[in-house]
């Protein structure tokens, strides 16, 4: 069978695509034609071509005049041409609310599910601006953004009460500022917001305030341009731009705090439009982030506003989370096999392939759950869409809880390589030392860069009992 007829005979399968949805994909096209260039100076949101999926059904492509194989022709009663493909013609691609390329086109890629669960036409069309600058931001700004390594090694303090209460004093000085009719309070206001930050980063390494301004600057930025595209495109719903600004009376409330930088980078950029006009230049054309532009114009005070009651709240919050996530790591290890992966001394070589931010949850200061989780060592290839996998910060190691007859199959059938697969995950390992102590099976690919030789793995069983601990 050719390629086209195996994919004439997969689009035949495909659902159609729903009219409506493609009635948001051209609002959101049409609105950013009209006002992309008030949006960001130079940007035409039109010239990226704009794609929605359906997880395990269809990709389907506006905004080119034609697409190559596995693309298709799709007839649709609106204003462009669309192309539609099968998912399963792209079993590489990661199928997020992203920026990615499919058949050689870079395109803004969002989710049907996620454009059609918005309540109306306006936060529909904001949610496709806000991936189609996206595209733009990797033209303008390349490099300002959170390394999101921090968050695979649970790095950032999402258990600090402190850091959590002097968030939401920052977030409170930066509401008051974008309210605040008078020049001079706007930027007292700014001023003290930049000293609360300045205080709150003396317990933070250089790389964490680097990725928090990364973050700020760029999902912020984006969710920013949210604001101003409903602001602009349709104007008289103060209604959404209040909802937009409303979390920043209570950010410690969001569920993570990448949540937070969120509304943090768009409050920081709203703020610039009122005290540094034409700072969108500047953004370019220096290293500069969001933070870095607004300390151009005060200079920080110290904060002012009461904080130790909050302070207590947080910490109680904080344990009640802690036990909860402890809770849930004592029900994940009552089931199945532990599968232990060392990772400490190669962290440097791990090449991470995919992770969705918004399937990451920090359990415990010490653990850090991923439910879609894509990453390379050499020889090891670690794939969970779905399965939990847990870093653990104070073993340096990644564990998994696994079926004992699929992980019991796989140590059968091990020879150089070591294969453990099941619906929603997949590790394959090979030239890596691999023990059994009880339940637990632990590999150490990190082995294989103190040898200078290749090596067969070898399988060791305990001696003695208190090997098992």
């Amino acid at each position: 069978m050719t390629i086209v007829v195996l994919l004439a005979a997969l689009l035949q399968t495909t659902p159609v695509v729903p009219a409506e949805l493609l009635t948001r994909v051209e609002a959101i096209r049409q609105a950013g034609g009209r006002v992309g260039g008030q949006l960001w100076p130079g940007w035409s949101p039109t010239a990226t071509p704009f794609a929605v999926y359906q997880r395990g059904q269809y990709i389907a492509v506006v905004g080119r005049e034609k697409m190559a194989v596995p693309f298709v022709a799709y007839p649709a009663a609106i204003s462009e041409q669309v192309f539609i493909a099968p998912t399963l013609a792209f079993p590489g691609l990661q199928l997020a609310n992203t920026t990615a390329e499919l058949g050689g086109v870079q395109v803004s890629l969002v989710s049907a599910e996620d454009l059609m669960s918005r309540g109306n036409i306006e936060e529909a069309t904001a949610l496709g601006i806000h991936e189609m600058f996206h595209a733009y931001q990797r033209k303008i700004a390349p490099n300002k953004q959170g390394n999101i390594l921090m968050m695979l090694w649970g790095e950032y303090p999402e258990f600090s009460a402190r850091n959590r209460v002097l968030l939401q004093m920052e977030a409170e000085a930066l509401r008051d500022a974008i309210s605040a009719a008078d020049p001079a309070q706007q930027l007292r206001l700014t001023a003290e917001f930049l000293g609360t930050r300045a205080e709150r980063r003396k317990d933070l390494s250089p790389e964490l305030t680097r990725y928090e301004s990364g973050e700020e600057s760029s999902e912020g930025l984006a969710s920013y341009i949210e604001y101003k595209l409903i602001e602009m495109a349709f104007p008289g719903h103060n209604d959404l731009l209040a909802k937009r600004l409303e979390p920043l009376s209570h950010v410690y409330n969001l569920p993570s705090d990448r949540d937070r930088f969120y509304v943090l980078g768009m409050a920081e950029a709203i703020l610039l439009d009122k005290v540094r006009p034409g700072w969108k230049r500047e953004y370019e054309a220096s290293p500069l982030m969001l933070d870095g532009l607004l300390g151009k114009v005060a200079a920080p005070t110290l904060p002012t506003r009461p904080w130790g009651a909050l302070l207590g709240d947080q910490q109680r919050e904080m344990a009640k989370r802690e036990a909860a996530g402890t809770e849930r790591i004592g029900l994940m290890l009552s089931r199945g096999r532990k599968v232990v992966i060392e990772v400490a001394k190669a962290k440097n070589k791990i090449k991470l392939r995919g992770i969705n931010p918004n399937m990451v949850v920090q359990l415990t200061p010490n653990h850090t759950a991923f439910t879609f989780l894509q990453l390379d060592l050499d020889d090891m290839k670690l794939d969970f869409q779905g399965v939990p996998i847990i870093y653990e910060k104070l073993q340096d190691a990644f564990w998994c809880m696994l079926p004992e007859d699929l992980v019991d199959k796989a140590l059968k059938d091990m020879g150089d390589k070591l294969k453990i697969e099941g619906r929603g995950f997949k590790l394959e390992f090979q030239d890596v030392e691999v023990s059994q102590r009880g339940k637990e099976l632990r590999i150490h690919p990190a082995v294989a860069y103190e040898k200078k030789a290749p090596y067969k793995p070898e399988f060791v069983k305990p001696i003695k009992p208190n090997l098992l601990q």
